[in-house]
Formats: structure tokens, sequence, C-alpha cells
């Protein structure tokens, strides 16, 4: 015999109570690997996000290091994996020293990692913004420049991939780099026959042939960036820079602007917000173009 009547309604504190506990058990799950969120439905998985945000409000960065492990990429003056290992490893430094973002590896750098595994830690960690790292290469040692593959036409984040690629060219014209292209904003599509093909980003069409794989299985904006030519001595001076991470310093820059209101909003609860404070206090009016933008990266200390 049932001891709850028909006319029985919960409280809000045991409707809390359910809740917390089935989210309880959804971390858990997905936690332990019992749950996958590139296997759950859409309903699912924004009920996941939305609970990890309750837990932790700062922008989720995955950040994908191109190949690595065995397969050492593009070849030149340097291999593409250990250029890429080093930019992302950089940008993760940039980041988590910041404390307002959550950056996470898709890989580590010296395995060998499928692209399934790949988008399946950024989708695990609920992703805000997924950055791939690659580089080309030229055998005749003439190529040069950036250029950048948003989520194409007709995908979900595509407009939110395509305003981050645009910070991204902007950013990295700054370190004097060759923009490849109309803009240095492009389009890839995989034909039936696994062929490559390229469009400018002002053919807007939508296409059915499928994009890189990490820009369609990933749950969020995302950009693939062939940051430059590693056969390319002057492109690997550009994005070296005189720190030795300017590429990363382009990458970071440009997250900071792209969560720039979301970081505001942040800001209180961050652990960085004096610093902030003092930062923008230091720097008085000199920095018009940070105010103008809306963001304010931490001014990191020198390593030692």
């Amino acid at each position: 015999m049932s001891y709850r009547s028909s006319s029985y309604r919960p409280g809000c504190c045991r409707t809390l109570l359910s809740l917390l506990m089935g989210a309880a058990l959804l971390i858990a799950g997905i936690k332990i690997g019992a749950w996958k969120p590139d296997i759950l439905d859409n309903a699912e998985y924004t009920i996941g996000k939305t609970i990890a945000n309750l837990l932790d409000s700062r922008p989720v960065i995955a950040i994908d290091a191109g190949h690595g492990g065995d397969d050492p990429g593009a070849t030149g003056l340097v291999d593409e994996a250990e250029l890429t290992a080093q930019t992302a490893a950089a940008l993760f430094d940039l980041l988590e020293a910041d404390g307002r973002f959550q950056p996470v590896l898709c890989h580590e750098y010296d395995t060998t990692a499928t692209i399934q595994e790949r988008y399946a830690v950024a989708n695990s960690r609920y992703a805000d913004l997924l950055v791939c790292i690659h580089a080309n290469s030229d055998p005749n040692g003439s190529g040069s420049g950036f250029e950048c593959y948003p989520a194409p036409p007709g995908r979900e984040y595509h407009q939110q991939s395509y305003d981050f690629a645009q910070l991204l060219v902007e950013e990295f014209s700054t370190l004097g780099m060759t923009i490849r292209g109309e803009n240095g904003i492009r389009y890839a599509y995989y034909d039936d026959n696994n062929e490559k093909y390229i469009m400018e980003s002002s053919n807007t069409l939508v296409f059915d042939d499928p994009s890189f794989g990490m820009l369609e299985k990933t749950k969020a904006p995302a950009v693939l960036v062939e940051q430059c030519f590693v056969s390319s001595e002057s492109d690997l001076a550009q994005i070296s820079g005189e720190s030795g991470t300017a590429a990363a310093e382009c990458y970071y820059r440009a997250i900071c602007r792209f969560f720039a209101g979301q970081l505001k909003d942040a800001s209180s609860d961050s652990a960085s917000n004096d610093q902030n404070e003092a930062g923008n206090t230091e720097s008085g009016s000199d920095e018009t173009t940070t105010d103008q933008l809306g963001y304010q990266p931490i001014e990191l200390p020198d390593e030692d």
C-alpha cells in the first residue's frame, strides 16, 4: 500500500534535494566514464553542462595540440607536433595563471590520440570553446602565413566560431604575419573520396560534406588554426617573438576578448579580481585599446 496520497506535492526542499541527488549521480557517472556526453542526447547534455556551470562558472577552454605521439604532423625546420605542443602548453599556462578560465588539454603532448578521443575530452568537460592548434608546411619553402578554419556555415556553433576566428586573425596580424586568403578565415570540407577542398569565408553556402572532425563533433564554438608554416623561418620567428610565446599570447588575448562580457560578470567571484583592479589602476589611460575592447588580460609575473 502506498503511503503517498494522490494530493501529495513535494516541497521545495525535497525538489531541490532530488535535483542535487540527480546531479550528483550524473556527474559521478561522467567522472567514472559510465556516461559520456558525446553519446548523451541534447537534453541530458544541457542538464549536465548547466550543473557543471553551477559548480564552476569559469569558461572551459579545450586546447587541442595538433598531432603528437607517433604522428609528427607536417615537417620542416621543426615538426608540427613539437611546435603545437609548445604553443598549447604555453596557452594552458597563461589561462591557468589568469584564474578566470578552466583550461583543458585534449590529449597529452607525447601521446597518440584519435580525433574521437580528443573531442570526447572536450565534450566530457563541457567545453565552452575549442582551439585546435596546427601548422602548415611547404616543401619549396616559399609558403608562409596564418589561416584558420571555424565550424562552417550550417553548423550549430558557426557564428560564434566565426566571431572567434575574426579575433584570432586580428591578434595574429599584430605579429606581422601574412594573412592568407581573403581574410585569413576559410572553411574546409571533405568530399566522398575523402579529398579536402577549401572555401573562402565569403562563400556562405551550406555544404553537406563534413569538415574537420574536431569542428563537427565538439559541442562548442570551435576553430582549427594553421598558425604558421613550419618550413618558414620568418613565420617561426614571428610566432615566437621576444617572449618565445607570442602565438600563445595571441590565443590568450583573443580568448579574453571572446569571453569579455562573461568575465566581467564573473569577476567578483574570481580570485584574480583584486589583481585586475590593480592592473587597471597601474595602466591608467594609456591602454585605450584595451578599454574600448572591454577586456583586460591578467598581467602575469615574469618567470624565474
